[in-house]
């Protein structure tokens, strides 16, 4: 909710802002699905934007709250990574510190048992015990995936491959970028290569396709981006600054004919963008209108709003249009309001808020009021408040139908009646993980907490990697 965490943990109403897919070694899965550029000014898409922007091939140090989004669990195969006096270990619930905070970095345990850990300025890995399983001889690393492939990178080279849990490398370090694997075993990569722009001049471009779980290339590196597939087969790339979609042999399913595209939703809808010209007075200017196809490419809504997103698991998705009002004085003040559709393109819920996220699997969304003192508040599909605007800041509901929220520059948790189960004393805190763990700040410190509010781990430690 504050600096002390990171934005992938922070409320996050939109897809993150990215170009292209770029490996993040520091997350414990690889960060690999690109949504192309979508405009917001909200204070928290600027978090988004940042979080963008540090999606480089680096180790990222973070301070409390350095995990990912993509972790379920608190205590990985028992254990979290904490840091103290700039040094990372590892202690188990109980607070007992199984593995001696010696190492520059540490991340959370895989399936596999292994944990990348950083001793000196090399990479390598460690299992639950402590011993080194995989030598420190990495420049970069990331955290092995659920098929058992971890990227690692080389001093010099600067290419990247795919190691197995023995440091073998499974899929050679040929790479400049690289994704996730997708569960039919496919992962987007990117090689740098230079070539001619619209003046004839060199430039460098990331070129990317698909490799499998080998290493072979199965769909050559052609596109100027990549996207993970997705659970219907299809991947969004892109061709000549336009968006479409492939299917895992590379038979172009969607004509790369958009300038920008969503993932599939579970009811087959995906949102799409168009640039259209506009005009205001003798001011012209290009802006992108939004819409929704099918798996067929077929414009199921029409492209007529100002921003969309991917529809939840109740059928709504959020929409923005632009609201235009002039005061006593005839100014003239500009605003997105925020509201919802139905997969028929209807109107369900008017675009009156401010900001809003989308629905929760418990069937509530954060808004927040219009006004400069707009508060946050959940309602339900029907529109109805089922907790009031109350907050300053919110996060979606865990699974746990905990929320946390902030007030008052102090955080806690409310359950989906919105009684407050867990006071608002924390400077700061993260949501509830699968485990039933949060992380909890309190004087620059980070702790854990379990649903009921109890002190699981003290806050004694600089920093918390779960």
């Amino acid at each position: 909710m504050s600096e002390n965490f990171t934005p992938e943990q922070q409320f996050q109403p939109a897809p993150p802002v990215m170009e292209q897919p770029t490996y993040d070694f520091g997350a414990a899965e690889p960060v690999a699905e690109p949504v192309p550029e979508k405009k917001k000014t909200s204070l928290l898409t600027i978090g988004i934007i940042a979080a963008a922007a540090i999606l480089v091939i680096v180790l990222i140090c973070t301070l409390c709250g350095g995990g990912s989004e993509d972790v379920d669990y608190m205590f990985d195969q028992g254990l979290v990574a904490v840091q103290q006096n700039g040094m990372w270990g590892y202690v188990n619930e109980k607070g007992e510190m199984k593995i001696p905070a010696m190492y520059q970095n540490a991340a959370p345990f895989a399936e596999n048992g292994l944990a990348r850990v950083r001793m000196g300025a090399k990479y390598g890995f460690i299992d639950t015990k402590g011993q080194i399983v995989i030598q420190p001889i990495y420049a970069e690393a990331g955290n092995f995936n659920e098929y058992g492939l971890a990227p690692v990178m080389m001093d010099g080279s600067g290419k990247i491959g795919f190691i197995d849990d023995k440091g073998a490398y499974v899929v050679q370090p040929l790479y400049d970028n690289v994704g996730s694997f997708a569960d039919n075993g496919l992962c987007a990569v990117g090689i740098d290569q230079m070539e001619k722009d619209a003046d004839g001049n060199d430039q460098e471009i990331t070129r990317w396709g698909y490799i499998n779980k080998k290493g072979k290339t199965v769909i050559a590196t052609t596109y100027q981006s990549a996207g993970t597939f997705a659970e219907n087969g299809l991947a969004r790339v892109k061709l000549n600054d336009k968006w479409g979609f492939i299917d895992a042999k590379g038979n172009v399913k969607i004509q790369t004919v958009y300038d920008v595209v969503g993932s599939f939703a579970d009811n087959g809808l995906a949102y799409f963008g168009t640039t259209v010209q506009q005009k205001d007075g003798d001011f012209e200017y290009e802006t992108t209108k939004y819409g929704f196809i099918d798996e067929k490419g077929n414009v199921v809504i029409q492209a007529i709003y100002d921003d969309a997103y991917s529809f939840a698991d109740n059928g709504l998705a959020m929409i923005e249009v632009k609201s235009e009002t002039t005061d006593a004085e005839g100014r003239t003040e500009t605003k997105y309001l925020t509201g919802y559709i139905n997969a028929k393109g209807e109107q369900v819920i008017a675009p009156t808020y401010e900001e809003a996220g989308s629905f929760g699997k418990n069937g509530l969304a954060p808004v927040r009021m219009t006004g400069e003192n707009g508060k946050w508040g959940f309602i339900d599909k029907n529109n109805q408040f089922v907790i009031s605007p109350q907050y300053d800041d919110v996060e979606v509901f865990a699974d746990n139908d905990m929320a946390l929220v902030e007030m008052n520059g102090k955080c806690g948790f409310v359950n989906k009646k919105g009684d407050m189960k867990i006071a608002a004393i924390y400077d700061d805190a993260s949501a509830y993980y699968a485990d039933g763990f949060a992380e909890v700040s309190v004087g620059g410190k980070c702790g854990v907490i379990d649903e009921k509010g109890n002190s699981v781990l003290s806050p004694i430690y600089d920093s918390i990697n779960p």
